[in-house]
């Protein structure tokens, strides 16, 4: 259900060096790395197993509001859809309709060819959803 997590961090490299030195014992290692140059965003390192990144953290201007990314894994495009629909109901905040976002396919198609990362997963569909009703957020 759950594609990838991503914390927003303030200090880049030590973060880096840290999850590269406490997710080695349990199988994890750097798998890519993303550049502010690449993204026009921000620095990004990606951590997972067998290739394929799962756990991220990367710069954001607001690193210390303790920002966090997480992408679900959807079957198809109406699936997207029908989530950011009822998460709008049930009272989420909407950052973006769901669709395709060209920059962002195109810049993970160049990682996944460099990285070896499977390139089969080309459904690739955001439904902008920034933060779930304040009541239900831990």
């Amino acid at each position: 259900m759950i594609d990838h997590v991503g914390l927003a961090v303030s200090g880049y490299e030590r973060s880096r060096e840290f999850y590269r030195s406490v997710l080695a014992p349990l199988g994890g290692e750097l798998v890519m790395e993303v550049t502010a140059e690449q993204t026009g965003d921000g620095s990004h390192a990606g951590f997972g197993m067998h290739g394929r990144p799962t756990f991220w953290i990367g710069t954001s201007h607001n690193a210390h509001s303790g920002s966090v990314h997480v992408a679900f894994t959807a079957p198809d495009r109406d699936a997207v859809r029908a989530f950011h629909r009822l998460a709008l109901e049930a009272g989420a905040t909407d950052n973006g309709a769901p669709g395709l976002r060209p920059h962002s396919r195109a810049l993970l198609r160049r990682l996944r060819a460099r990285s070896g990362w499977p390139q089969h997963r080309s459904g690739l569909s955001f439904a902008g959803i920034t933060r779930p009703p304040t009541d239900i957020t831990p």
